[in-house]
Order: C-alpha cells, then structure tokens, then sequence
C-alpha cells in the first residue's frame, strides 16, 4: 500500500518569550471572566469631585496599557510609573490590588512611606473600593507590633485572597509570607538607598520570588531628585516610555511639553507679572499652529505609548512609564503654567515643578560655587547691624563649636588670654588666625526675610569661649550681647536705616548637635529661643501646603528634656541645596532685586563667604564640606528652618484668627491665608517699598 505525502501546515517558530506567555494566559482563571482594563470600569471613585461615581479610564487613558502589563495574562513582572502627581497613579495600584483580590484571589503586599499614608488610603480608598465592588471580609485587623518604630500591618483576608497594608519600615512584614502581588506605592518618599540589598523596596521584591514568572509588582510614584531617587533608578531599567498625542489640527503625534526652546509646546504671555490666561495654548511642532486646553479630552483618546529607539530594559520583564501632567484632566494648563513661572523665582518652586507637574527627577544644581568672587560681589552698600528696606521680620540662626580638644584643658580665664592675644594679632595682620586654631565659641546670623523668598543679612558674629555651661563662656556672653541690643534698642532687635523702624528677632535656632543640654539649658533663658540640629533625610508630611509649593516641610517638632524644650530637626541636605541655589541668582542693577536674591553688608570678610559656600554636592545627594570651616553656612541653615516655621506659625494663627471671625468658610480660608498672604500683610505693616511686592524672577 502506497503511502501517499500529507502537507502539513507550518508554523512560525516561537520565542521563549511567547511560550511562555502562552503557558501563562492558559493557567489564568478568573471569577467573572473580566481583564484588568474592563474591571476598571467596575470599581468606583473613592476620592474627589467623582466620589462613588464609576472609574472612567476615559479620562486617563494613559492607564490603559499599564494595567493591560498587570494583568496576569500578560509576561510583564515589574510595572514602574513615574509619574507627576494627580494623573490617577496611585488609582492605579489600587485598581490592581482590588483585581487580584477580587478576579484572582492572590496573596497582596502594598507598601507606603508612612503610616499616616497607609491608613488613609486604608480607610479612604481600598477598603471602600473593596466593599463596592462586594468583596467580604473572613478578618479585619490592624496589628501595631512597635508603636516606637511604626512596624506597623493592616491585614485582610478574605475568600482565596490576604491583603497587607504596611509602612515602608515595617521590616517584620516586609520579611514575612510570600506574595504574588507588591506595590510600592510612591516609593519616591520611602527612606532607601540605591543598591542596597536590603532596602524595604528589595525585601518586599523578594517575597514574590516563590511566584516566579507569575509574580507581580507595580511602582506607582512620582520622582525625587535625580540620581538619587529609587523609582528613577527603576525607571531607567525599563523601557521607559513617553505618551505621544496627536496634534489636532496636523495629526503629528507627539510628546506634550513645556515652552520647548525651538518655540513649540505649551507657552503664555505674562503682563505684569500675571499670567493672561486666555493667551494659554499648545504649539504643535510640527505644523507650528496652536490649539487650546478644549482639545485635550479628546486628542488624550488617540494617544499611545512610545518607547524610545535607543532604549534597551535591562530585562524584557521590566516596562517603565514617564507621564507629564500636562496630559492629566485633573490639573489645568492654567495650574501648570504657574507653576512653571513660580520655578523659575525659586529653588524650591522649581523641585516641586519638576517632581510634582513634569513628572521627572529634580535636578541638584547646588554643587560648590566656584565663582566665590561673584558672590562676594553680590554685597550691599548697607551697613552691618542695620535692616535695609524690604525686611517684613527678623530671625537668628547659631552653631555652636565645641572647639579642638587642646582647649578643653584650659579654664575660661586662660582661654580667653589667649584668644584676647590671637584676635588682637589677627586685627593687626588682617589674618584669619582665630579661627583657624578651632577655639570654643557661638557663631550666629541674624537674617531678615523679605517677599519672594528675598533675605538680608543683618548681623554676623563669633562668640569665643567654652561651651559647656549655659550660664557661663561662650553662652554667657551670647546672653549679654542680647541684653546690650536690648539697652542699645529697646528692644531684642534692629533698627532700620531710612527711618529708625524697629525689628524684633522673632525666633531664635541655636545648633544642639555638640552641646545638646546645655543648648537645652540656655534656650529656656529667651523666649521664642529654640534647640536644632540636622538631619540629612528628615521630610516630614504635611497635612497642608501653605509652606511650601509641595506637600511637605523639611523639619519636624518634638519635645525633650522632660518635655520642656521643643527641638526641631530640619533637613541639612534641603536647606544647603536652598541656599546654594539661591547664591546663584546673581544682582540687580535696581534697588529691588530679584526674587530669591540673597544680600550682604559690605563690611563682611572674605572667610565669611568662603565658609558659606564650602560644602560640594555629592553624588549620593548629600554636601561635605572636606574638614573645612562651614559656620556660616550652618547659621545660615538654621536660620533658613527658623524662619519657614515662624512663617507658618504665623499662617495658622491668621486662619484662626478668620475662622474666629465667621466670615469665610474653611476652604476659602486655606485657599486665602497662605505664606504669601501672611508675609505681604506683613510688608504692609512695616510699610516696605511696594515694589518688593512685585515678584520678579531671572
């Protein structure tokens, strides 16, 4: 029998890739049947002008392809979103904490920086997202295993599924059950380092490793600063895509940007230093005509993802996103605009700009200022120990140096013999030779703060003497130089040079880093005088933003010494960046300055900048001054941190003052009184220049 040929049909070969993802969309089974996308479309808004209303991926279609890598079907295993704020994120990692609860039952991880952030969206966000869509509950508990840590979990479990809720320090979780599913929801806050092992970030990806190619992990964040920031480190491992929309009227597809320097992109005019907002428009960069914000819902529908050419993940398992807010329905180009133009006044504007709106790691520019002499050129013609006009309040800042250890021996009387006889050599030869022999002593600024972020100098002095008694040295005669300002005065303060207005110091920081009880011990002889030290990590949530443009203050309040001094600890790393930023605007040839710009009497020595501007930036994000003399800078730090918490405190007393009065409600209150606000009702008050109200930046 004659066996006859039969043509078989041939198949394309397969990758690895696509075998595998093959095998993985055949092993998912799910309770309604429904993807990740169309679940979506069930679940309710939690949060906003939309509360209980069902979530509309219409208005943020660039989480489509995002939850589409979440979905089990797919191959992907880590999902980074690095994206600007109130672009539906962290909507997002909800949405996919809720799928495989609900449509395949999993074992969940979500973890947040603080636990102030996790109960919230606890209780706000997931739990009644949960109930909405019927999820039942088997348990509901909340476990505090160290109240002094924050290693803190809340658990639920319920049918095939168990969810924990924890603080980016709860290690204990951390290193618990194995998951299936982890968010690191804005890991941009957490406290880690990159590369390190050990980070919460890494421990919680460790637990997915009994899932293998089934594990999952999103990365819902905005950026911090660049080359230190962990969801950037985790962005530039992936495919790191761009979203491109077309331009309604050519139809070119591209990336949404701001005031590109070829001309196109989103731009304004501002008239008197107000933004006209009808003058608002994008231009396309390629047909150069421009359109309105009218068009955004629906050019948003068409757009897609692009990766770009030259880009390569570090492994096809990794796919990263970069989102400007400019694309987002929930911020206008209004908002944006402004804050672009707050950026380009001041430092901290302009980080809050690029983390928050543009959705990018911020870029440090405060390494060492090279050009010392441009700085000591930024010098006034005032006097020291008088206020220049355009000063609304004064503060002080002081370090306290213990001194080489040779100086401890000596007594008070010998040291000052000494001292007496170096400064005296020093005056004659013009040296700076006190100094350098590292004797005991309190240096301190006084500091006048201004609109705009504008500060003067006032006052800079070195105290010499031991430091190890609050009612002796050093500290004695900080006290009686204070006592002879108030004979000399009045009253705590200085005069101005137009028309003898008095300013008093309104705050008092003084460094408790070397001798932390007897700063304790000297802060309690002069009201609003307080205990600082610095801590280059602190960043502290904060309930609202009339501080700063973004929604933290980098200091922290606590009690010591029994509870009767009130320290607080700032950011070194934040107030350095701050002032070396604001070295660099450089001066004006009219009375007013620019905003931000820095002043100095013309008396100040050269050592004084040069110990100003000493510390360089690191790569790890941090500032080394190499051993050299930085008193300056960390009076000028100190008192930077003073007076951001006296202009809060001054907010708060205002908006009580008009939530006393019955006459506005709260958000009008909150939206009203701000810094802003406060410091040119201040400028009223001491009756400045007007034009110092007029911010102008360069």
């Amino acid at each position: 029998m004659t066996e006859h040929y039969q043509p078989q049909s041939i198949q394309p070969a397969q990758s690895d890739f696509q075998v595998i993802a093959n095998l993985l969309r055949q092993r998912v089974t799910r309770r309604s049947g429904l993807s990740m996308v169309d679940f979506a479309g069930t679940v309710s808004v939690t949060a906003g002008p939309r509360k209980g209303e069902l979530l509309k991926l219409e208005n943020a279609p660039y989480s489509r392809r995002p939850l589409e890598l979440m979905d089990p079907s797919s191959i992907m295993q880590l999902v980074v979103l690095m994206w600007a704020s109130q672009s539906m994120k962290s909507i997002n990692g909800q949405i996919v904490s809720a799928y495989y609860i609900q449509e395949v039952p999993s074992e969940v991880l979500y973890a947040m920086a603080d636990l102030a952030g996790m109960r919230k969206t606890m209780n706000r966000r997931i739990v009644p997202m949960l109930e909405c869509i019927g999820v039942e509950f088997v348990t509901s508990t909340e476990t505090k295993n160290s109240r002094r840590t924050g290693d803190t979990t809340f658990s639920k479990e319920g049918n095939g599924f168990n969810f924990d809720g924890i603080t980016a320090n709860s290690s204990a979780a951390l290193a618990s059950e194995t998951k299936r599913l982890f968010i690191a929801d804005e890991l941009g806050n957490w406290k880690v380092e990159i590369g390190n092992q050990g980070n919460p970030f890494y421990q919680g990806w460790a637990r997915l490793k009994a899932w293998l190619d089934e594990k999952k992990c999103l990365v819902p964040s905005t950026p911090g600063d660049e080359g230190s920031c962990m969801v950037e480190h985790l962005y530039l491992t992936g495919t790191q895509e761009h979203w491109d929309v077309p331009c309604p009227l050519c139809g070119t597809h591209q990336t949404l940007e701001v005031r590109n320097k070829d001309g196109y992109g989103l731009v304004w005019d501002v008239k008197k230093g107000r933004i006209k907002e009808k003058s608002i428009v994008y231009v396309c960069l390629k047909c150069a005509r421009s359109f309105t914000e009218k068009n955004k819902f629906a050019i948003q529908q068409d757009g897609y993802w692009e990766q770009p050419p030259d880009v390569e993940p570090i492994s096809r398992y990794v796919a990263s996103f970069g989102l400007h807010s400019i694309n987002s329905m929930f911020e206008s180009w209004l908002e944006i605009a402004s804050a672009y133009e707050k950026g380009l006044e001041d430092p901290i504007a302009k980080k809050y700009y690029d983390n928050h709106v543009a959705g990018k790691p911020h870029r440090q520019t405060g390494a060492k200022i090279n050009t010392l002499e441009v700085i000591k050129n930024n010098r006034g013609d005032y006097q020291q120990g008088t206020v220049p006009d355009g000063v609304c309040y004064l503060i002080l800042g002081a370090d306290v140096q213990r001194g080489s250890d040779k100086w401890q021996e000596f007594s008070e009387i010998e040291l000052q013999d000494v001292i007496v006889k170096t400064l005296a050599a020093d005056k004659k030869n013009e040296e700076n030779t006190a100094w350098d022999m590292k004797f005991p002593r309190i240096e301190f600024e006084v500091l006048g703060i201004g609109p705009a972020y504008r500060s003067w100098s006032i006052d800079y002095q070195v105290i010499y003497g031991k430091t190890d008694l609050a009612f002796a040295g050093a500290f004695e005669k900080f006290y009686q130089w204070g006592e002879s300002l108030i004979h000399k005065n009045g009253k705590f303060g200085y005069k101005r040079e137009k028309d003898g207005r008095l300013f008093n110091i309104n705050m008092l920081f003084i460094d408790s880093g070397h001798a932390t009880s007897t700063v304790y011990d000297f802060t309690q002889r002069w009201r609003f005088t307080f205990p600082c030290k610095g801590d280059r990590e602190v960043v502290i949530a904060k309930k609202d933003a009339h501080l700063h443009n973004s929604n933290f203050v980098p200091w922290k309040r606590s009690k010591v010494h029994n509870g009767m001094v009130d320290l607080y600890t700032l950011s070194t790393k934040f107030y350095t960046t701050q002032l070396y930023q604001r070295l660099k605007v450089k001066r004006s040839t009219d009375d007013v300055q620019w905003a931000a710009f820095q002043d100095f009497p013309k008396q100040y020595p050269a050592k004084y900048f040069e110990m100003l501007t000493v510390e360089e930036l690191k790569k790890d994000g941090g500032y080394d001054a190499r051993g050299k003399p930085n008193e300056s800078g960390a009076c000028r730090r100190y008192a930077f941190t003073a007076a951001d918490v006296y202009l809060s405190q001054q907010v708060e007393i205002h908006r009580a003052r008009a939530k006393d009065e019955k006459k506005y409600t709260d958000l009008q209150i909150e939206n009203t009184i701000n810094s802003r606000w406060v410091i040119e009702y201040m400028a009223k008050l001491a009756k400045i220049d007007p034009r110092f109200l007029i911010t102008k930046g360069k």
